[in-house]
């Protein structure tokens, strides 16, 4: 329909042309006409009736060329409605672009961290077999299986390297929005300055009762976290007996945590030398000696031979 318009404009424009040609004519004839003709009551009439009936061919042809611009015109809103829409699907089209590259790349972070879990479980795995090669005779299967259980366990340690678990009896977990809940609980019942605080962390529902599991974005806020643990401690603050804030450690290093403090108490009642302390850093296990000697360096405890060696080591002092 829009390309039918120019061409019935045209036509009409001929027509008036033409027209506007024939009333230009009688008018040149009416001018060179003599008096005597003009007063002729006949040839008046006739000429005015020409006339009039020019004049509404020419009102017809305007009235024909008003509708076709009339509808010209609704066709330009037309058009001009569906370029905005077209703009704005353009506009999202271009947001969810940006969306699925900024994910692309996300994926490729992700593929790279992947990549460099694999060779580090390579790189630990064949370690382990050059040290059995060596040593054939002092390494059993069961040191060797638990010297491959410690490098899985390595592995999905770095992952979780900046999780914490918060709990405590006041902590709600049917929240909607647990993120913004934890910050908030830092905020008011832990006392933290907004700027000790991880705005941008990430919690869920913890696996014990009115715990959260919380996945943080900076080694600096973990830190500040178990700062203001311990600043509670000394402050004897009420909600301090009952706050716990755990790291969130592998299945593996938590039995080696739980069997360690198990054993201290064992000795400590039967009077024999042990450890004094045991606590995770990083997501690793470690004991110390003497928790009032700073001279001596703790011990990393990977896996249970390690557990029977700090036993004889402890025996022989």
């Amino acid at each position: 329909m829009t390309k039918n318009t120019p061409k019935t404009t045209d036509t009409n424009a001929n027509t008036i042309a033409k027209h506007s040609h024939l009333l230009r004519s009688e008018i040149n004839k009416l001018q060179q006409m003599k008096p005597t003709s003009i007063d002729s009551k006949s040839d008046s009439n006739g000429m005015n009736k020409k006339m009039d009936d020019l004049l509404q061919d020419i009102n017809k042809d305007f009235q024909g060329i008003n509708k076709d611009l009339s509808s010209l015109h609704k066709k330009i809103n037309d058009l001009h409605t569906f370029v905005t829409a077209t703009a704005d699907n353009v506009s999202e089209l271009e947001k969810r672009v940006v969306k699925l590259e900024q994910l692309d790349s996300r994926v490729k972070q992700l593929e790279k961290f992947l990549t460099q879990q694999e060779t580090t479980y390579a790189s630990i795995t064949n370690n382990i077999n050059n040290n059995d090669q060596l040593t054939p005779n002092s390494t059993s299967s069961s040191t060797r299986l638990d010297k491959l259980e410690w490098a899985s366990s390595e592995i999905e340690r770095k992952k979780r390297i900046l999780q914490v678990t918060l709990s405590h009896p006041e902590i709600n977990t049917d929240q909607p929005n647990l993120s913004s809940y934890a910050i908030e609980f830092m905020r008011t019942s832990m006392k933290m300055p907004a700027r000790e605080i991880d705005l941008n962390l990430f919690a869920q529902k913890g696996f014990k009762p009115n715990s959260l599991l919380i996945t943080l974005t900076d080694m600096r806020f973990k830190k500040l976290l178990f700062s203001t643990k311990k600043k509670l401690r000394v402050q004897e603050e009420d909600i301090n007996p009952n706050l716990f804030i755990n790291e969130y450690l592998t299945s593996h290093n938590l039995n080696l945590l739980m069997n360690l403090k198990k054993l201290r108490r064992q000795r400590a009642l039967e009077n024999l030398p042990c450890y004094t302390s045991v606590y995770s850093f990083d997501g690793k296990i470690f004991v110390k000696l003497d928790r009032n000697d700073n001279n001596i360096a703790s011990i990393q405890v990977k896996t249970a031979p390690d557990i029977a060696s700090l036993l004889n080591r402890l025996e022989e002092q």
